[in-house]
């Protein structure tokens, strides 16, 4: 059962979908025991912050972001710490949770929050399966703002993981601002060398107008 629910996460662009409202799918959750990483990765889906906030600490949180420690973690799921840090090791490897170690070693962010979530799914259920061996829409949007920022800017495509970890931390409007305001923010350039790469035109939200 653990490899199913994993398998079915790797694959959520040929499964189709499903929308249920987010207390429900909680209480789905709680019945399931925590005897495999694909859970774990379940109820970080569903807990994650849904909007930028902080936590009791302070520590800063993004959209699609969690803030959950050892201790945490192990007092949720009954593990030990090795079968801890394999379970993470195997979401990580996967692509499913990345650690914010500038912010705090106890912060992931899910990079594909926006599509579990069913925010693409329109566009997710219409994909072909020439679209899904292309990639995910995420990465198409991002190689389309990526080439026509370089284009637009005249910069080289430099620092491109840079920039592809700051667009995934955006929510699908700001995605889409982003690219719709590229020619806005080059007019505001009065020095060509003050033209930002696009991982910083991201980070800063320089499309912000």
């Amino acid at each position: 059962m653990g490899e199913n629910i994993l398998n079915s996460i790797l694959n959520f662009d040929e499964n189709g979908y499903i929308v249920l409202p987010r207390k429900l799918a909680e209480l789905i959750i709680k019945q399931l025991p925590f005897r495999n990483a694909g859970t774990l990765y379940l109820y970080m889906l569903i807990h994650a912050n849904f909007g930028d906030g902080k936590t009791h600490q302070g520590i800063k949180l993004i959209r699609g972001s969690i803030y959950l420690t050892p201790c945490d973690i192990i007092k949720l799921t009954g593990w030990s710490r090795s079968t801890m840090n394999y379970r993470i090791k195997i979401l990580e490897s996967n692509h499913l949770i990345e650690r914010c170690t500038e912010i705090s070693k106890n912060l992931f962010w899910l990079p594909h929050y926006e599509e579990h979530c069913g925010k693409s799914v329109r566009l997710q259920e219409q994909k072909t399966k020439r679209d899904i061996e292309l990639g995910s829409e995420t990465e198409k949007k991002f190689q389309e703002f990526f080439k026509y920022y370089s284009f637009m800017l005249e910069v080289q495509p430099a620092e491109q993981e840079k920039a592809r970890r700051e667009w995934r931390k955006l929510s699908l409007e700001e995605r889409e601002e982003a690219i719709r305001n590229v020619q806005l923010y080059k007019d505001t350039i009065r020095k060509k060398e003050h033209t930002k790469l696009a991982c910083n035109y991201l980070k800063d939200k320089s499309f912000k107008f």
